[in-house]
């Protein structure tokens, strides 16, 4: 009779050690997605395995966020036309980034030429919004 009660005891230690574990798992996922989802200035349907993945699409997403940086950075004084141009970026960065992700579930054979349109509208981006960064000037330490 005694070892079915450590029996038991041993099965209520093991289900609770496997649902603390699965609590932390969703806690840290949770994280991760929050930290994934606050690199965009929008939220974006890429999925988190792109953080680190190799494929086409995960890279450009990936040159999509850091150039989006640029605007976090301390600017000047914008003018409206300036402030305009930062939100007008970003909405077509966000436009490109829901094609990467449909691109993403094209089959094979139908990926090449719409990721090399993807790839030319990144550029231009990437272009379009370094020409529009206003960045202050440093100030010597003093």
């Amino acid at each position: 009779m005694s070892w079915i009660i450590v029996a038991l005891l041993a099965l209520v230690v093991l289900a609770v050690l496997v649902a603390t574990g699965f609590a932390i798992a969703l806690v840290r996922n949770s994280r991760h997605q929050q930290r994934a989802e606050a690199a965009m200035p929008f939220p974006s349907r890429a999925p988190l395995s792109w953080s680190g993945s190799h494929v086409p699409e995960a890279r450009l997403h990936r040159r999509i966020r850091r150039a989006l940086r640029a605007f976090e950075q301390p600017a000047g004084v914008l003018s409206a036309a300036q402030l305009d141009a930062q939100v007008t970026l970003t909405v077509s960065a966000q436009e490109i980034d829901d094609r990467l992700v449909t691109i993403a579930a094209l089959p094979e054979a139908e990926k090449a030429s719409a990721l090399k349109t993807v790839t030319a509208d990144v550029s231009d981006l990437e272009r379009r919004i370094a020409d529009t960064v206003v960045v202050r000037p440093q100030l010597p330490p003093g």
